[in-house]
């Protein structure tokens, strides 16, 4: 969550592995490396395996964010055809 500072950009990586049309102009879609640009308030939830990254922050005022991780457990669903336990 971007609490507060000049600027907040997140880097996402995508599986260096995976084939991607270079031949285009690069995109989220199509690279390996995808910046977001956030405003004040913001909450971007993701896997926890995401490899991602802050670049260095040059802001004028001190950048505060919030991060943590969640952990999913019980029931999912009571659905029997869709019932997930973890």
């Amino acid at each position: 969550m971007y609490i507060d500072g000049d600027n907040f950009i997140t880097a996402f990586e995508s599986d260096p592995t995976s084939d991607f049309d270079f031949d285009k102009q690069p995109n989220m879609w199509n690279s390996n490396q995808c910046y977001l640009a956030f405003i004040k308030g913001d909450c971007v939830v993701f896997k926890s395996n995401t490899q991602h990254f802050v670049p260095e922050y040059r802001g004028s005022t001190p950048r505060i964010t919030l991060s943590w991780n969640t952990f999913v457990r019980g029931n999912i669903s009571t659905n029997p055809t869709a019932k997930l336990t973890i």
